[in-house]
């Protein structure tokens, strides 16, 4: 199994820019991680100043590196017709949003896996904040 740190030194991004604490579950259908936006970070001096919240396009991104980017290289690393360093980049996504996110709540992202094939990936998120689902949808990425 594959350590959280070994995942995300091969997905494409970095802090600030990193979505990913921590890759709790995986299987070759499945993945679960999580992620905590810090009340600090300067994306909130803006947004809702009075009561900030998580914008849905880092919900979705956040998602999306957990859901596709982080999925898609263990995927990768499963199918050894596939380079583990391939990039996964998110081509289309659908997300429904339920609920404000707030500074500092963690996320817990599950996505299921819908297919992976000719360089392409498709997932279901779920996104959950103390058992409450705050956002679902379907992601989908290619490979390059």
């Amino acid at each position: 199994m594959m350590k959280t740190e070994d995942i995300l030194a091969s997905i494409p991004h970095e802090k600030p820019f990193l979505f990913v604490d921590q890759i709790l579950d995986y299987s070759s259908d499945h993945i679960l991680g999580t992620y905590t936006f810090s009340g600090y970070s300067d994306i909130f001096n803006g947004h809702f100043p009075q009561k900030a919240i998580v914008p849905g396009v880092l919900l979705t991104e956040c998602a999306a590196q957990i859901g596709l980017a982080c999925f898609g290289v263990i995927l990768a690393q499963q199918d050894e017709k596939e380079d583990h360093q391939s990039q996964i980049f998110l081509s289309h996504s659908n997300m429904d949003f339920l609920r404000p996110v707030f500074p500092d709540e963690l996320i817990n992202v599950e996505a299921k896996l819908d297919y992976y094939r000719f360089n392409k990936i498709s997932v279901m998120v779920k996104l959950h904040v103390d058992n409450k689902k705050v956002a679902s949808g379907k992601l989908q990425g290619m490979v390059a």
